[in-house]
């Protein structure tokens, strides 16, 4: 089964008249690119400073409430595997009991395995936005070869 290859990432709220200055953040990029960008957008200030804003807006992702979340869930998962044990070994309830107790884990398990890969695609859009945006900065500031 080949791999659907996905729409390439624009940060929503970036200006129509941007759209073709932003960089394709997935890859590294290169002095041509670079070059290309300082020199289109040099005649359009109010293009590059859109996309230079959009790839701060991008690197500003904050991934640490997701961590802290992730531990609640993880010690809930636990605490009702652990209460689930409790209950099997007193053979306390019926069959229903234990069905309830096993529901809440198996939900946050899948809600978990959906959450990690979208979380995980945030981390490599902020990297891929670092490094572009670092890129655009230094030859902005060097200007050796752009001006």
């Amino acid at each position: 089964m080949a791999k659907k290859k996905s729409e390439p990432f624009v940060p929503d709220g970036l200006p129509e008249y941007a759209r073709s200055h932003w960089p394709d953040i997935a890859r590294w990029p290169t002095e041509i690119d670079v070059r290309t960008f300082l020199t289109v957008t040099r005649r359009d200030p109010d293009a590059r400073l859109a996309v230079l804003t959009g790839l701060r807006r991008t690197t500003a992702i904050d991934l640490s409430s997701f961590w802290g979340w992730f531990a609640i869930y993880v010690g809930v998962i636990l605490g009702l595997v652990s209460a689930n044990i409790a209950l099997a070994s007193a053979d306390f309830g019926g069959w229903w009991v234990h069905l309830l107790v096993w529901v809440p884990p198996a939900a946050v398990i899948v809600f978990l395995l959906r959450l990690v890969p979208l979380i995980v695609r945030a981390d490599e859009r902020r990297r891929g936005a670092i490094m572009w945006l670092r890129a655009f900065e230094d030859g902005i500031v060097s200007g050796r070869h752009w001006r």
